[in-house]
Order: structure tokens, then C-alpha cells, then sequence
């Protein structure tokens, strides 16, 4: 099944390393995953199939991992040495890895562009970047051996600032670049989210800073292009009229844009100024046409040529579902546009918590003669909520924890009731072939467990946590997931069966979660909270994890607090406390938690928390 498969990246918030899935779409179905390991800070810069067999990962500290799809196995190809922002693209044809990163060289910092050749691991190319200031995440490949980059500079005072776009020819290793005739903003003015890259055909959308204009009382909104390849492509036009009554100053105060337009440029209304630029939140490039749709912070939509006409309405996103409000209007900011083959649409629409993924199939629409009409005409667009389907995990995969002690759980949609209880159930039916699994494979528990293997055999431990995944891309660690999980009908009493099974492994004491703390500490805390029926679970829960004075601070700190305090007086807590062992009997027992966050702590200090677990 050569090249049948495609790539995707899961890593929790500040939890564990980067993992790769590799699916078949047709399922979709889990074929294979892996971990890249030592890749627990930063992103992944680049993951990508080479061929019909390997696929290859760039992680943002230089690491290069290949992967062998059909054999299952992971290597480690380099490791650069690069730190901070790095562009990268990847010549699936000539095998190479093309890296713009400031590459660390006998302590100095220096701006490379660096070509790794994919079958040996040896760098095929070298080439030193200008010192001055460029953004290498800007990294386009463009015709002739060439790649470009995008450029500014860093001096004080707008009307010394310029940007530019520069090229390097790997052919010669010669350096050229172009003035732009625009200005750029000043740093403290930052767009840098509002700058959209086209690898393929190396364009840049970003902002026109300069180019804002007073239209009677609203403001032009202009959008720059930037072709990296022919820079006399380049264009800033006019593409949207902000009126003062949309704005309503969430989009910039309408006296100090007044004074920016006028070209009355103070650093006091840098923030407006940037408020402005800002409204456009999201772009997304047709694959089959020279167009692109923007999306903007009010809910708007609308499409562009890659020439900077306006080729359809302003629309306005039409939300169905509600039956007493069958359709109404969305003002949520869409900050994530994917163009469909054919033109369709998925739509990312609302911020944090308030997020949802839309899907419409917008239809061929004349575009208004001005900005103005398009803005006072603006046109509905049906909507409706996107959901793929849930990835298929075999479960000879599902119950096997990765090197760092990983078990994922995939789902349909973290954020529904039914979702989450999907992902409970899922994890209820896990606890038995994971009991075995971790039970035939004790010598295979990843670093950390390699580390704390050395120990005595009564303290030893092996670390395990979760990782709840949906097919829209979220990923959360079990305290992210288990606050909402706790709130739907049925979550409770499923996350109280999952306890119970968790504490009958005999081996429950000699595992530990992802930060040191017992494994599924977080939902033994959740349950503690109002759910004076479980506490028997909970009582088995401690005697399963063991106690004595080597404890980890979790418990004595959150749950037995909480315990102690809401059903203080009771018989269900006494006889609780009667059943656990100490110190968890033990409401005057105190243990000190160092600050997870606190990078001032010294070796000493983590050597002597290590001892204590």
C-alpha cells in the first residue's frame, strides 16, 4: 500500500513529545504511530511523506526524524543545531531539506540556509543570509535554484523604515533583493498572524500598512501581495470598506485611523493602528485557481484573484441547526479557511473556547461595483457544522503507550456530550488490554521510565498519560478534557468505573502520569468534587497507588483538601478515611509542591525530587 497514507502531528500543551500518526484516509483508520523523542519543547516546522514510503519531520530545534511507513521504524537523521523561528521546504524530487534557520557555529549565531541530503543525513549545501533582519520563516522556493525571502529593517522612525524581498541563488550562493516602494509597519505594530504564505506559488498576503484611506465615514481596508518570484507582481489594493458603525471600535478608533490615513504617523496610535490591521483574521488560497478567500474578524467572507479583484459579495455566514432560530448571522471572527476540491469551504469560526469548524459550497456571485455596496449588500451564506468522522484505531494500536508513556484516545468531537463520553467509553474499554499490555511489556516504558528504572524495584515507575483527540484536530491532555467530560449526563459514573479499573492493576503504585503525579490523578480529583458516591472508588483509587511518606503532593494537596473540606462531618467520609492508607488518613499531613513553572529551581533540586519519587 505505497503512499496510501497521509500525516498528522498530536502533542499536548506542555506535556510530552511530538507524536506522528500515519492514516489511511479511507477509514479513516490509524495505520502506525510513532514519537519523536527529545522534541517535548517547540513545534514541528515541517512533517511531510518524501516518497511513497518515508515521510520526514522537522522539529523546531533542528532534529530530523525519517520514517519507514511500511517497516514501522523511526530514526533520527540530524540534528542541525538551529534555534528560534526557521522556514523549511522540503525537494521531494532531489530528496533534500531545505533549512533557513540561525544556525549555532563556534557560539555565534548565524543566519543560514542549509540543504540536508534525506539518504545520507550529511548537509549537501551551505549558504550564509545577510545579518540584517529577515524573516526565515518566509522561506519560498522559487524558479531557477532560487528561494526567497521577505525582509525589514529595524530602524527607529516610520519614515525610515523599508522592507524588501530577497532572493539567494543555490547555484552561486549570490544574494539580490528588491526595495519594496511601501513601508512597513513599525515593530510594535505587529501583523505578523495576519501574514499568509503560499509555498507553492511564493506569495505573501499580508496587510497594506500604508495604504489606509478615508471613504467617507468608514475606512479602506488595502491587502498587499507579494510575489517572491516576479516581485514586479507584487500589488496593494484596496479590498474592503470598514464603516465607522461596524467598527464601533472594536476594529480601531476612528479618530486616531483619521490621523493614519492623513499620514499623521505617532506611536500613540500604534494600537489602533494594529487593531485595524488586524481585522483580517484569515486567508485561504484555492488550489485550482489563482483566488483566494478572506476572513475577517466581524464573520465576513470573501474572494480575491491573486490579481486583487473582488470576485464575489461580502457574504455573511448563515448558521442552521437551532429549530427556533433556524438561521441567523454569524459575527464571530472565521480565523481558519481550508478550500475544498470544487471550491468548497471549511471554515474555522470563533476564538478559545468559543470555536467551531463550518463547511458551506459558496456559489459563483458577481462581486459589487465599489467597496460601499458590497458592504451595504451583504450576502447570506449557508452554513453547516463540519464533522469527519473519527478516527478508527485498531486495538492492537489503542493499547499501546509510546515511548514517553502516550496513550491516545480519538474521538469524534472533544467538545460535544456525545463525543466525550465516546472517548470515556473508548478509554473504559482500554483499561483491560492496557492492564495486559503494560503488564508483557515492563522493560519498554520510554525515558523516563528507563531513568527511574535504575531505582529499587519497590519504587520504580513507568510513566503513563493520556492524550483525547478528535478528527478536527484538537488535542487535550485528561485535565483539559475530563472538565468538560465531567458536566455530560453518564461522564461521571464512566470516569468512576475507569478508577475502579485503574485500581485494580497490581502494578498501579509503580506508574506514574506525565508530570510525576499517579496516573489518572485528574480524575480522581474531578470525582472528589461533589460525588459522595464514589468515594469508595476514590478509597480503592489510594489504596491502589499506594502511600507512605514518599506520596507524590498532588493528592495531599488538591483531593484530600477537597475531601475534607466538602464532606467533613460525614460517615461517608469517615469511612473513607478509615479505608486509604497514610498519609491520606491524615488531614494535618503537609507536603511542599514545587511550581511545575518555576525554571529557577536548580539540578540539585530536580535530583532531590527524583529521589523523593
Amino acid at each position: 500500500m505505497p503512499g496510501n497514507w497521509i500525516l498528522k502531528n498530536i502533542k499536548l500543551d506542555y506535556l510530552g513529545q511530538h507524536q506522528v500518526q500515519v492514516i489511511d484516509p479511507a477509514g479513516p483508520t490509524l495505520l502506525w504511530q510513532c514519537e519523536l523523542p527529545d522534541t517535548g519543547d517547540g513545534e514541528l516546522a515541517l512533517l511531510a511523506p518524501l516518497d511513497g514510503q518515508r515521510f520526514v519531520a522537522l522539529h523546531s530545534s533542528g532534529r530530523v526524524f525519517t520514517g519507514q511507513v511500511a517497516q514501522r521504524q523511526l530514526a533520527e537523521l540530524a540534528n542541525l543545531g538551529v534555534s528560534g523561528d526557521l522556514g523549511a521546504w522540503l525537494d521531494q524530487a532531489k530528496g533534500l531539506l531545505w533549512v533557513a534557520a540561525r544556525h549555532r557555529l563556534q557560539g555565534a549565531r548565524h543566519k543560514q540556509l542549509l540543504a540536508l541530503n534525506l539518504d545520507s543525513g550529511e548537509l549537501a549545501m551551505a549558504f550564509d543570509l545577510p545579518a540584517f533582519d529577515l524573516d526565515l520563516n518566509t522561506l519560498q522556493p522559487l524558479s531557477a535554484g532560487r528561494f526567497g525571502f521577505y525582509g525589514r529593517n529595524d530602524k527607529g522612525g516610520y519614515k525610515f523604515r523599508q522592507h524588501w524581498l530577497g532572493t539567494l541563488d543555490s547555484r552561486s550562493g549570490q544574494w539580490q533583493q528588491q526595495l519594496l516602494d511601501s513601508k512597513p509597519t513599525p515593530e510594535e505594530v505587529s501583523i505578523r498572524r495576519q501574514r499568509f504564505i503560499d509555498q507553492g506559488r511564493a506569495l505573501m498576503v499580508l496587510p497594506g500598512a500604508d495604504g489606509i484611506q478615508a471613504q467617507g465615514e468608514g475606512f479602506e481596508y488595502p491587502l498587499s501581495l507579494l510575489n517572491l518570484d516576479q516581485p514586479e507582481g507584487s500589488w496593494t489594493r484596496p479590498v474592503r470598506l470598514l464603516s465607522a458603525a461596524a467598527m464601533d471600535n472594536d476594529m480601531g478608533d476612528i479618530e486616531a485611523l483619521a490621523r493614519i490615513a492623513g499620514g499623521q504617523i505617532s506611536s500613540s496610535d500604534n494600537g489602533d493602528w494594529m487593531t485595524f490591521l488586524v481585522c483580517l483574521t484569515a486567508v485561504g488560497f484555492c488550489p485550482d485557481q489563482d483566488a483566494a478567500w478572506l476572513g475577517w474578524q466581524d464573520g465576513a467572507l470573501q474572494k480575491v484573484s491573486l490579481a486583487g479583484e473582488r470576485l464575489s459579495p461580502l457574504f455573511y455566514l448563515q448558521e442552521d441547526g437551532d429549530r427556533r432560530q433556524p438561521e441567523r448571522m454569524c459575527t464571530k471572527a472565521i480565523s481558519h479557511i481550508q478550500v475544498l476540491a470544487g471550491e468548497g469551504l471549511v471554515l474555522g469560526v470563533g476564538e478559545h473556547d468559543d470555536f467551531s469548524y463550518w463547511q458551506a459550497q459558496p456559489q459563483d456571485s458577481a462581486a459589487p461595483a465599489t467597496l460601499a455596496e458590497a458592504e451595504q449588500n451583504r450576502q447570506p451564506l449557508a452554513c453547516s457544522a463540519y464533522q469527519p468522522p473519527a478516527l478508527a484505531v485498531p486495538p492492537a494500536l489503542a493499547a499501546l503507550p509510546s515511548a514517553s508513556g502516550c496513550v491516545t484516545i480519538s474521538t469524534s468531537d472533544l467538545e460535544s456530550d456525545a463525543g466525550c463520553l465516546g472517548a470515556l467509553r473508548q478509554l473504559k474499554e482500554l483499561m483491560g488490554p492496557l492492564q495486559q499490555q503494560l503488564q508483557q511489556a515492563p522493560a519498554k516504558a520510554g525515558m523516563l521510565g528507563k531513568l527511574l528504572g535504575k531505582k529499587a524495584p519497590a519504587t520504580a515507575v513507568r510513566p503513563l498519560y493520556l492524550a483525547f483527540c478528535d478528527s478536527l484536530g484538537r488535542c487535550q491532555s485528561d485535565y483539559q478534557f475530563l472538565a468538560t467530560a465531567l458536566h455530560t449526563e453518564g461522564g461521571p459514573a464512566l470516569m468512576a468505573e475507569i478508577l475502579a479499573a485503574f485500581s485494580r492493576w497490581p502494578f498501579a503504585s509503580q506508574l506514574c502520569g506525565g508530570k510525576g503525579e499517579p496516573p489518572f490523578a485528574e480524575l480522581a480529583f474531578y470525582l472528589s468534587e461533589h460525588h459522595v458516591q464514589h468515594l469508595p472508588v476514590l478509597a480503592a483509587y489510594f489504596n491502589g497507588i499506594g502511600g507512605g511518606e514518599g506520596v507524590h503532593p498532588y493528592h495531599i494537596n488538591r483531593t484530600l483538601a477537597v475531601l475534607n473540606d466538602a464532606y467533613a462531618g460525614t460517615p461517608e467520609l469517615a469511612a473513607f478515611l478509615a479505608a486509604v492508607p497514610w498519609p491520606y488518613n491524615d488531614p494535618s499531613f503537609t507536603l511542599a509542591e514545587r511550581d511545575e513553572y518555576d525554571e529557577w529551581d536548580d539540578d540539585e533540586d530536580d535530583d532531590d525530587w527524583d529521589d523523593a519519587r
